[in-house]
């Protein structure tokens, strides 16, 4: 989700000032600002690893595990306040999130 990504990048200039690629690549690895976003990245390289290795069990768990992130996100979780405080302010991240949510695969026990 660039888009949340680019709208923390956006939030984050507003006080420290204009960013260059690398400031905003350090900042995603190190700055508190933008850990809440490690949660989605971690799932997508999980995704990713498991589409790799043709593993369909480890797929299968990663995309559940992503569409419980996204669907209904837990506003009891930082994820989830901040992402939907994204989903508020931001109509680019409103758009991505129709995107992704509509590319993902119907669960197999629905």
């Amino acid at each position: 989700m660039a888009a949340a990504a680019e709208q923390q990048r956006r939030t984050a200039e507003r006080f420290a000032g204009r960013m260059s690629a690398g400031e905003v690549l350090q900042a995603a690895t190190e700055d508190l600002r933008f850990d809440w976003l490690s949660t989605l990245s971690a799932l997508i390289a999980e995704l990713d690893a498991a589409r790799g290795e043709d593993d369909v069990a480890r797929r299968t768990a990663a995309l559940d595990r992503l569409r419980a992130l996204l669907v209904a996100p837990d506003a009891g979780t930082t994820f989830g306040a901040r992402y939907l405080k994204a989903l508020q302010d931001h109509p680019a991240v409103v758009f991505a999130h129709r995107d992704v949510v509509a590319a993902l695969p119907v669960p197999a026990d629905a």
